[in-house]
């Protein structure tokens, strides 16, 4: 794939970075304090373990499909939006079939 958006990834991550130190600096952590910030707290681990799965996955399925043809930006939007849902999608699965039932399973062993 050609990635094009090295160019921007400098500026964005500066930004990224004053817009969380203006927030952390901040008493009222509005941007950490909300439902989706919430849910991808409780399912980053399973982003974390499933994110590179669903890169190889997806990237070997869209370029058979039709980004080999179309090597652009747009087949990079494509396969980060794709990659993205389906990632917080399993994550999400994951948490509410497996994670949650051992985090349950915990609380009966652990000592106070």
């Amino acid at each position: 794939f050609n990635f094009e958006f090295y160019y921007f990834t400098d500026e964005l991550f500066a930004l990224l970075f004053c817009f969380l130190i203006a927030n952390i600096s901040n008493k009222r952590h509005y941007f950490f304090d909300n439902k989706i910030m919430s849910l991808l707290g409780k399912i980053s681990y399973g982003i974390y373990m499933y994110h590179w799965i669903v890169i190889l996955l997806l990237t070997k399925l869209l370029s058979s499909l039709f980004l080999g043809k179309y090597n652009s930006s747009y087949s990079n939007i494509i396969l980060y939006s794709f990659v993205l849902f389906f990632t917080i999608f399993i994550s999400y699965f994951s948490y509410n079939t497996i994670e949650r039932y051992f985090l349950n399973l915990k609380k009966r062993f652990e000592i106070v």
